[in-house]
């Protein structure tokens, strides 16, 4: 932790108790948060940064021990070092230490400390530390170590299958039935391999701020049908029914987006129902809203599953073995709110899963005038 020295054109106070009360002041008053404990490891100083921190007035934990803003689970471990360093008489640098909020959230701060020695400048009289917020840099790093082991993982699995299907082909003695299977298996996961690539792409595009739309009047049943043909191409064993009005307008829309959001909700839908169910697909016209809809007969999902949906990384019903990295959703969201629409879930244990979104018809109107 640096020292604080005044500037030159700084006044210094002139007496003791003013200059008490300086270094009082600017370090109740400092930005980051900070923290002062003597020898029994009783806190003696404890400022706004921290209260904001830990969500605690600081009438609240002065005097009492260091470790009561650990969580209980971290306390003996974190007394343990913050006493191994006081008795060799040293600070630490770029620790990381948990702080628990009075809402029982956790964050993670990192801490640097300096030992304050008494008049003789060898006693130690207190421990001062400083600390700096890391909890959602955390988090992001994290997402990021996920994410490389995420899609590690799932681009793996479907290039194996292209790849063992096309060295299985190669060999002479296999019949022509058996090289349409193993052509078929390596379709299949090109296809997969290609899906999640263009998942990849938008998400990226999405966080760079470069998700642009190209909207063109197109046939809304016509990007459906072939959409689903598409996916059941991938899943030849599934079957997914159309019902669309056949006085759909056309619809002021980027194809290509529509496209793969579709192909998310119905590959999702295979995954997650019964082979031998039928997924439903629905299109018609609500009032401003174009109101796409796509419906399986699945387990179903409980109240705590879809609030974590739309999240990075997130798969509802995970323990059923079904592999993904969940950010299908995540790009369908991001796609139907680019179009200035809104997605949402209705679901239910045991009452199947129905995702649904809007893509407003009145700022296509406006648009085509």
């Amino acid at each position: 932790m640096a020292n604080i020295t005044p500037g030159e054109n700084q006044r210094q106070p002139d007496h003791g108790d003013e200059k008490t009360g300086y270094w009082e002041s600017l370090l109740d008053n400092a930005a980051a948060p900070a923290i002062v404990w003597d020898t029994d490891f009783i806190i003696t100083r404890f400022n706004h940064a921290f209260e904001r921190l830990t969500g605690q007035n600081a009438a609240d934990v002065l005097g009492k021990r260091i470790d009561v803003l650990i969580p209980p689970e971290k306390r003996d471990s974190a007394l343990r070092e913050i006493r191994r360093a006081a008795s060799r008489g040293q600070g630490w640098e770029s620790e990381e230490v948990q702080i628990q909020h009075a809402d029982g959230s956790v964050r993670t701060v990192l801490w640097s400390a300096a030992v304050i020695s008494a008049a003789d400048g060898q006693t130690p009289a207190a421990t001062i530390a400083q600390g700096l917020d890391i909890t959602e840099r955390k988090k992001v790093e994290r997402l990021k170590d996920d994410f490389i082991g995420m899609v590690s993982h799932e681009l793996r699995t479907p290039l194996t299958v292209v790849t063992s299907a096309i060295n299985t082909a190669l060999d002479e003695r296999i019949s022509p039935q058996e090289l349409r299977q193993l052509l078929a298996a390596a379709d299949s996961s090109a296809a997969s391999l290609g899906s999640i690539l263009d998942n990849l792409l938008e998400l990226a595009r999405y966080r760079a701020e470069r998700l642009t739309l190209d909207k063109k009047l197109a046939d809304v049943p016509e990007i459906i049908g072939q959409t689903v043909a598409k996916v059941h191409r991938q899943y030849p064993a599934r079957h997914a029914a159309v019902d669309i009005p056949d006085n759909l307008p056309p619809a002021l829309i980027d194809s290509t987006r529509l496209e793969r959001v579709i192909y998310n909700l119905v590959e999702n839908a295979f995954k997650y129902s019964p082979r031998d169910s039928e997924v439903k697909v629905s299109a018609r016209q609500e009032k401003d809203n174009l109101l796409i809809s796509v419906s399986d007969r699945g387990k179903g999902m409980s109240p705590e599953d879809i609030k974590k949906l739309f999240e990075p990384f997130e798969r509802a019903n995970a323990t059923r073995g079904t592999r993904g990295m969940g950010l299908g959703l995540l790009v369908c969201k991001h796609l139907v709110e680019a179009h200035g629409g809104k997605i949402w879930v209705e679901s239910a244990p045991g009452a199947g899963t129905t995702f649904l979104f809007t893509i407003p018809r009145e700022k296509q109107e406006r648009h085509q005038r």
